[in-house]
C-alpha cells in the first residue's frame, strides 16, 4: 500500500521485504483489469509534457487498436483509497494515487502506484474475465513499506476506454479508474533503455543500462544485475533481475523475472519470485 511521504529507507532493496517509515499512512493500489475490449488509441504528435513518454528520442506512436477478452495495453490514471492500513501502520488511510498498469495478452499484469514522493509499491497477478467483468482473487501487493508482499483481490468492469474497479488488500479498498495510455503504442527499443535511471521510488538508487539491455544497479543497500529487452511492437519489456549482495530479501544469486514499460519519462519494472515471498519494484528517470 502506498505512502504519501517516506522518511526512512529499508535495508532491503526494491523488494517487498523492505521497511520504510512514512509520515503518512500507507496505501495501495491495484490496477488492471480484464475484459473484452476494442480500444482505439490515438497518440498526439508530441508526447513530451502531455502525459507521454516525454523523451525526445522516443517517437510518437501511430494509432493502434487492441481487442480480445483481455484488456491488453497500458492504463494510467488515478485511484483513491480508504480504510484501515493494516500491517503498515494500523491507522486509517486515505489519499489519491497515480497508477500505471501494464496488462499482457495472457492476462498477467503489473501495476505501480505512487504519489509525489515517488513510486510506493506494485501489484502483480493474472486477470480472469467474463466480459464485461474481471477479477483476480490471487493478486499480490508489494508495498515497499511492508515486511513482505500481501494478498490482494481486484474486481470490476471495463469498457472500450477505461478499466474501473476496486482492489482490497491489507485492510484497504482502492477504487480506480484508468484510461488507456497511448504510450503503449510506442515500439520498445534498447536505445530507449540505454543510460542511467535514477530511482523515483521511496528508495534511493539507480540502474545503468548498456546498449544490449544488460544492467547493474542498487536500491537501498542491495545491489543487482540483470537484463531487460523489448518483446515486440509495443511498449513492453521483459527480463530478469538477480540479487548480488547479502542481507537482502533473497540470497545472492537469486533471479526474479521482471516486466516493465516506459511512460512520462519514467522506466517502470518489477516482479516477484515464484512463491510471491519477495520481489523488486523500481521506477526511475534519466
Amino acid at each position: 500500500m502506498p505512502h504519501a511521504a517516506l522518511d526512512a529507507v529499508s535495508d532491503r532493496d526494491g523488494v517487498a521485504t523492505q521497511t520504510l517509515r512514512s509520515t503518512m499512512t500507507p496505501m495501495k493500489k491495484l490496477l488492471l483489469t480484464t475484459a473484452t475490449l476494442s480500444v482505439a488509441v490515438s497518440l498526439a504528435a508530441s508526447l513530451a509534457g502531455c502525459g507521454g513518454n516525454g523523451d525526445s528520442s522516443i517517437p510518437a506512436a501511430t494509432t493502434t487498436t487492441a481487442s480480445g477478452t483481455v484488456p491488453v495495453g497500458l492504463w494510467s490514471g488515478t485511484a483513491t483509497t480508504s480504510g484501515a492500513s493494516g500491517a503498515a501502520s494500523g491507522a486509517a488511510a486515505a489519499g489519491t494515487f497515480q497508477v500505471d498498469t501494464l496488462v499482457l495478452s495472457d492476462g498477467h499484469y503489473v501495476s505501480f502506484y505512487g504519489q509525489t514522493a515517488g513510486t510506493l509499491g506494485m501489484v502483480s497477478g493474472k486477470l480472469t474475465t467474463t466480459p464485461p467483468n474481471f477479477i483476480d482473487k490471487s493478486g499480490v501487493d508489494l508495498n515497499l513499506s511492508l515486511a513482505a508482499p500481501v494478498p490482494s483481490t481486484t474486481s470490476g468492469t471495463f469498457n472500450a476506454t477505461t478499466l474501473s474497479g476496486t482492489e482490497v488488500a491489507d485492510g484497504q479498498t482502492l477504487s480506480f479508474s484508468l484510461p488507456v495510455n497511448a504510450d503503449y503504442a510506442v515500439t520498445g527499443s534498447l536505445t530507449y533503455l540505454t543510460g542511467t535511471w535514477t530511482s523515483t521510488t521511496s528508495q534511493t538508487g539507480s540502474f545503468a543500462f548498456t546498449a544490449n539491455g544488460s544492467f547493474t544497479g542498487t536500491l537501498a543497500s542491495c545491489s543487482y544485475s540483470g537484463s531487460l529487452a523489448p518483446t515486440g511492437t509495443n511498449n513492453i519489456y521483459t527480463g530478469t533481475i538477480t540479487y548480488l549482495s547479502t542481507g537482502c530479501a533473497a540470497a545472492a544469486g537469486t533471479p526474479v523475472p521482471i516486466r516493465g514499460f516506459i511512460t512520462r519519462n519514467t522506466l517502470f519494472f518489477g516482479g516477484l519470485d515464484a512463491t510471491n515471498s519477495f520481489g523488486v519494484a523500481f521506477s526511475g528517470q534519466k
